[in-house]
């Protein structure tokens, strides 16, 4: 195991949560050093331009704890990249009448697009597998661009990293809240989307940012109530639709993106995509029952008062 700086203010409030948020988050970052999304900076090596300030915010799902890096230092340096999502108002252009969709959401989105570099080609290193108990196994795998040994510093890979605990790392691919961090995931979403359109029956995919909706037309039929309302052309078609799932499912293993298991929705002519609940039995755009519970609790304050400063009006908006 790495050694640890001496740590102070042990009485401080935020000390214990600091530690246990520390402790949660070893996993994450000993499986991101061994996939090279964290690449470990020794002495012998290049640091990096910049050091990021960083953190843990809480989360809903194990581990519990995001690390979290400040990106505006860095900002500023950064290009413009061009980005198209799709806002929630197409989905109006996507979906038709009794059509069936499925939600997919990419795992550690970010991480999959490790573009930058100086221009070396892949190459072989040799990646640390953290076994627990201070043993640690290294493992051949491959790295694209320069490494923090051969790193001439004037790529991406060299302008930002992180400190945690007295030792430097950086990052192979551009982290939530930098200025370019979506635009290499995009451009892997259009690839995609552009490549699901071929299959058959054709998936017509709207994507934001890693959250996907692929939507697959129902042949064309008469009015009905659909596959719950006992539709025999509705029914007589999930098989395909269900199959061709599968064949996505089996794409994105193939491509190596790594879809979250427990979200999405499943298919069905009924789906949620963004917060929006979708209906294409009843042509109906809905709120889901928990959005619109966080919805009414948000607005309760403005029900409750007959005056409010800005701030407060702006925290509720």
């Amino acid at each position: 195991s790495l050694p640890t700086k001496r740590m102070r203010f042990p009485n401080h409030p935020s000390f214990e949560r600091n530690v246990r948020a520390k402790t949660d988050l070893r996993p994450t970052v000993a499986s991101w050093m061994f996939s090279g999304i964290l690449e470990y900076v020794g002495p012998a090596a290049v640091d990096p331009a910049i050091t990021l300030a960083s953190s843990a915010a809480d989360k809903k799902s194990d581990p519990f704890f995001r690390l979290v890096t400040d990106g505006r230092p860095a900002n500023p340096m950064y290009d413009d990249w061009g980005v198209l999502f799709d806002p929630v108002s197409h989905l109006g252009d996507v979906l038709r009448p009794r059509s069936y969709s499925f939600g997919s959401d990419i795992s550690d989105a970010y991480h999959l697009v490790a573009l930058a570099g100086c221009g070396f080609p892949p190459q072989l290193t040799s990646r640390p597998a953290i076994l627990g108990h201070g043993r640690v196994e290294w493992h051949p795998g491959w790295v694209i661009g320069c490494t923090p040994e051969t790193c001439r510093g004037l790529c991406d890979k060299s302008m930002c990293g992180i400190e945690i605990d007295g030792h430097k790392f950086r990052f192979a691919a551009c982290q939530f809240g930098q200025k370019t961090a979506g635009s290499p995931l995009n451009a892997l979403a259009l690839a995609i989307a552009r490549r699901v359109r071929l299959m058959s029956p054709p998936i017509h995919m709207l994507n934001w940012v890693d959250d996907f909706c692929h939507v697959i037309h129902t042949p064309p039929h008469a009015p009905c109530d659909g596959h719950a309302g006992g539709c025999t052309t509705c029914s007589d078609f999930l098989p395909s639709v269900l199959r061709t799932r599968e064949k996505w499912i089996s794409l994105a293993d193939r491509l190596g993106i790594p879809l979250s298991a427990d979200k999405g929705h499943p298919p069905g002519q009924t789906g949620v995509h963004c917060g929006i609940a979708f209906d294409t039995v009843r042509g109906l755009l809905l709120i889901p029952p928990e959005k619109l519970e966080s919805l009414v609790s948000a607005l309760q304050p403005l029900l409750d008062t007959e005056s409010m400063s800005a701030r407060a009006l702006s925290s509720i908006a």
